[in-house]
């Protein structure tokens, strides 16, 4: 038995769950991280450094969030503290934003005012709206290969770059070997906030703030100091 056919022995539930994924999502997951073969494992629940998975394998949690998850899952200060968020304030206000035609501007959708973000996330599950989404919701990964193929047996509309000829090349070659490779559609559609965590010791809080810095090829991630430590009354040096 091979390795794959060992994972997906063991691992049936995340296999039924990820064929129901990419029935609702192009590729089945939300991040291009996620692509793993045969599939990603389904976690079920976290404490601390460890997870679960549905089909109860127990992992140890190396990547922790990018680092965003200091004190580990499930940290029982911070269940708190969202447990308390969701006892209070309330709804103010609903209501549709038309938004712009900008692809950076505000985008259609429907606005919910309230006085803490649980509250606006509990009322934004009870909303029930029929969206438009117009031709693009036709597009797919089955479409995007489609055309493709269709695209690649014509010529080039323009070369970016000629060095030597090709077509004389394979018309005169003994053997030709063709391939085709692809990739399927993959949303990128995770929330990344930024994040901190600090502990407090006193009036002079040491601070750690995680960033992700994408400026280049590389993904280098750094532990700094928030840029305005000083408004708020704190030193700089002790961030």
């Amino acid at each position: 038995m091979t390795i794959q056919e060992q994972y997906r022995a063991s691992h049936p539930r995340s296999a039924a769950l990820t064929e129901r994924a990419r029935a609702a999502i192009p590729g089945g997951i939300t991040h291009d991280i996620r692509h793993l073969l045969p599939f990603p494992t389904y976690i079920e629940r976290a404490s601390g450094a460890r997870k679960w998975d549905v089909d109860g394998h127990e992992y140890v949690d190396y990547w922790m969030g990018h680092g965003a998850l200091f004190l580990g899952h499930c940290h029982p200060a911070v269940v708190k503290a969202v447990e308390q968020a969701g006892r209070t304030g309330g709804v103010k206000q609903a209501f549709i934003v038309e938004g712009t035609k900008e692809l950076l501007g505000l985008h259609s959708g429907v606005a919910i005012v309230a006085d803490s973000w649980w509250q606006a996330q509990s009322a934004r599950k009870k909303l029930q709206v029929t969206w438009d989404e117009g031709p693009m919701a036709e597009q797919s990964s089955a479409g995007y290969a489609a055309k493709a193929a269709e695209l690649a047996r014509q010529k080039p509309t323009f070369p970016l770059r000629a060095d030597g000829n090709a077509d004389t090349a394979l018309s005169s070659a003994a053997k030709v070997v063709e391939a085709s490779y692809s990739y399927p559609f993959i949303s990128h559609a995770p929330l990344e906030p930024e994040n901190c965590i600090a502990r407090w010791n006193g009036n002079t809080p040491p601070a750690l703030v995680a960033r992700a810095k994408r400026s280049d090829a590389r993904d280098s991630r750094r532990f700094e100091a928030p840029p305005r430590a000083s408004p708020y009354g704190l030193n700089p040096g002790c961030v």
